[in-house]
């Protein structure tokens, strides 16, 4: 048993079983340029093409449609920025809890080209509501509509699929932000309804460096930087070979992640209760929504979430207060302020994201160490 407890898996996975040692071979021997016509460049290229149809078929799209980029962000960033540069969109509509990759996205792009942009508001349990997105739209001709499946720092999943169909019936466009809920919950592309849809390799137990923009058929983002023609012209500069096949290999395991699912949501269950027994009127943020099955954003009163994320390390469990993304940053959650939390409680988040090895005497233990945290912190 390791001496720490690692519940952070929405920041980051652990490598999934083989691929570290898969990523030693392939910088060994799979370096060639996918891009070159002798052998090593079709082996390359060979090896690119598998990785893209597996995660294709991981993520219910078309090998042809999946760009490889740098990551999440990047994906984000390209579909925003490629619409707008392309002159396929005249507005911007994006959900109030969104990743910073899109929405400073979608406010760079509104001050730098004009573009107006709209913010839909949550509800108080964290969700994006198609009726809310369909009534930002009045107005517009051809909008970009972006909206995350799964909320980052809370993990409520949005009925996407159903945004789609109100976007679509006003004539927008519609990125899904998929980052968080890839390996979590079943995704289909095109059962979504989505035109565009983000991937990042290490929230499923691949290296990070890596993602993918899936893009259905007639849509051409431009890229944001000149260079080759690689990614069908969609994404210049040669790919990173390993991480790309490593990120395949990845996605692979993700029906593996998918079937621990419903055991994992049980034993975030009894955490949450177990953690609410011992600290009463402690709040769940997204308790009454759809959820990610490995998420618990722990609220406590008049707390400071970093102190008590601090306070956990010191004691050898690893969380979080929220997003990694704003691990640095000073005062309180964003998201909790859009979520109407009163002052008292909008510091206080504890994200807590198991993984599917996670076992009951991990949390048992993650348990004891954070209600003494809150203790200590009163």
């Amino acid at each position: 048993m390791s001496s720490r407890i690692y519940l952070d898996h929405n920041a980051t996975a652990p490598p999934a079983p083989g691929i570290a040692e898969l990523l030693g071979r392939l910088w060994a021997e799979g370096w060639g340029n996918p891009s070159s016509a002798h052998a090593e460049g079709r082996r390359a290229r060979a090896l690119l093409e598998a990785a893209r149809a597996q995660v294709a078929a991981a993520a219910g799209a078309a090998p042809d449609e999946v760009v490889f980029c740098s990551g999440g962000s990047e994906a984000d960033a390209l579909a925003l920025r490629g619409l707008a540069e392309a002159g396929d969109i005249d507005a911007l509509v994006v959900g109030a809890l969104e990743h910073p990759a899109v929405s400073a996205t979608a406010r760079r792009l509104a001050g730098e080209r004009g573009l107006p942009l709209a913010v839909v508001p949550a509800t108080r349990d964290g969700v994006i509501e198609p009726e809310a997105v369909a009534a930002a739209l009045a107005g517009t001709r051809r909008a970009l509509v972006a909206v995350m499946l799964a909320q980052n720092e809370i993990g409520t999943l949005n009925d996407a699929a159903a945004v789609a169909r109100a976007a679509h019936a006003r004539g927008a466009l519609v990125l899904v932000d998929a980052v968080q809920a890839f390996g979590k919950v079943p995704l289909d592309f095109r059962a979504l309804g989505a035109d565009l849809l983000a991937l990042s390799s290490h929230k499923i137990g691949g290296p990070p460096g890596v993602g993918a923009l899936l893009v259905r058929d007639g849509l051409a983002p431009r890229p944001f930087c000149a260079g080759g023609g690689q990614e069908a012209d969609r994404r210049p500069g040669t790919e990173a070979l390993p991480l790309a096949v490593a990120f395949g290999a990845a996605a692979q395991a993700v029906p593996v992640r998918l079937a621990a699912a419903p055991a994992v949501a049980a034993r975030r269950d009894r955490f949450e209760a177990e953690v609410l027994r011992r600290v009463p009127g402690t709040r769940v943020a997204g308790a009454d929504a759809p959820r990610l099955p490995n998420t618990a954003a722990l609220v406590f009163e008049a707390r400071d979430g970093r102190g008590l994320t601090a306070a956990c390390d010191a004691r050898g469990l690893a969380v979080s207060a929220g997003s990694a993304c704003h691990a640095g940053q000073a005062g309180p959650s964003a998201v909790m302020q859009a979520l109407g939390y009163e002052p008292a409680w909008q510091g206080g988040l504890v994200r807590v994201s198991l993984g599917p090895a996670t076992t009951d005497e991990d949390l048992a233990r993650a348990a004891a160490i954070l209600v003494d945290a809150v203790r200590e912190a009163a």
